[in-house]
C-alpha cells in the first residue's frame, strides 16, 4: 500500500509542477501584448479494481451494491488557450489596433507559412511601405502606406479600412483593408511564441470574418488577458498542495519502515 501512495503522491507532484511552470509563464507574460492564458486540464489515472460490484456472494444475498475500485493518481490531460479578449490600454500610436472581438491578424513568416497574432502593432516599412509587425515581418492584408505619407494623418475604421486623410484638401484616399481570420477550432492552433499561432489539421484552415463584424479601435492595443491576483491564488494553491503530497510521501516512507521492522 506504501508503495501505491508513494505512485500517488508522486504524479500529483509532477502535474504540480507543470501546473507551476504553466501558472509561472502566465505571471511573465502578463503584460505581453494579446497574450492569452494557458489553462491546465487534470484528471485522475486508471484505478484498480480490488473487488467488483453486482456480484452474489450466495443464494441468501443479495447482488453487492459496490465495488471496491482504488485510485492510482492524477495526470494533465490537456493544456488550452483561454482566447477570450483581454482588456485594452491606449497607446496614441496611429499604427496600433485593438482587436475588440474575436479574430487574428494574418502575418507572413520568413518559411512561407503563415502565422496568426493578437498582437495590433504595426509599422511601416521604409523600403516597400507595407505594413509589418514588430519583427518585420509583412502583414498578409496589402496595406501600403507610401512613404510621403505621414503617419499622424492615417485612419483605421471601425471595419479595417486603412485610410489617409491629405492635410491639404481633406481628402480621403484608401489605402487596404485589414483582414481577419478565425478557425473551427482555437484549441487546435499550434503556439510558435511571440504571440504567433500556427494552423495545423486540428485546428482547421483558416476562415475570414465578414468587416462588418470587425470592432476594431485604432491608437489602442489588447493587454495579455491574465488576471494577475488569480494566478497569485492559484500559486499559493500548488504550493499548499505540493506540501500535502510530499506529506503524503514522507507518511508513506515511515509506515514502509515500519512495515519492514515488522516483517524483520
Amino acid at each position: 500500500m506504501s508503495f501505491n501512495s508513494f505512485s500517488i503522491a508522486a504524479s500529483g507532484l509532477n502535474a504540480l509542477q507543470h501546473e507551476l511552470e504553466i501558472t509561472a509563464n502566465n505571471l511573465s507574460n502578463a503584460h505581453s501584448i494579446g497574450y492569452k492564458k494557458d489553462i491546465v486540464n487534470t484528471s485522475d489515472s486508471f484505478y484498480k479494481n480490488l473487488q467488483s460490484s453486482a456480484i452474489q456472494e450466495n443464494e441468501e444475498f443479495s447482488l453487492r451494491p459496490a465495488g471496491i475500485k482504488i485510485g492510482t493518481g492524477t495526470k494533465i490531460t490537456s493544456v488550452t488557450k483561454n482566447f477570450s479578449v483581454g482588456e485594452n490600454k491606449q497607446t496614441g500610436r496611429k499604427l496600433d489596433v485593438f482587436l475588440s472581438n474575436s479574430g487574428f491578424i494574418s502575418v507572413n513568416l520568413p518559411n512561407g507559412q503563415r502565422g496568426y497574432t493578437r498582437n495590433g502593432s504595426f509599422y511601416r516599412d521604409n523600403n516597400t511601405g507595407r505594413l509589418i509587425d514588430f519583427k518585420g515581418r509583412v502583414i498578409s492584408s496589402e496595406i501600403t502606406i507610401p512613404e510621403s505619407y505621414q503617419i499622424e494623418h492615417i485612419f483605421i475604421t471601425e471595419d479595417g479600412k486603412f485610410q489617409y486623410k491629405n492635410p491639404t484638401d481633406n481628402t480621403i484616399e484608401d489605402l487596404g483593408n485589414l483582414e481577419l481570420f478565425t478557425f473551427n477550432n482555437l484549441d487546435g492552433l499550434e503556439e510558435s511564441g511571440e504571440g504567433i499561432f500556427l494552423a495545423t489539421e486540428s485546428s482547421g484552415e483558416e476562415i475570414a470574418i465578414d468587416s462588418n463584424l470587425y470592432k476594431i479601435r485604432q491608437q489602442y492595443l489588447e493587454i495579455s488577458n491574465v488576471d494577475v491576483f488569480k494566478e497569485l491564488i492559484a500559486l499559493m494553491r500548488i504550493q499548499r498542495l505540493y506540501e500535502m503530497n510530499t506529506r503524503i510521501l514522507k507518511v508513506s516512507d515511515e509506515i514502509a519502515k515500519e512495515t519492514n521492522n515488522i516483517k524483520t
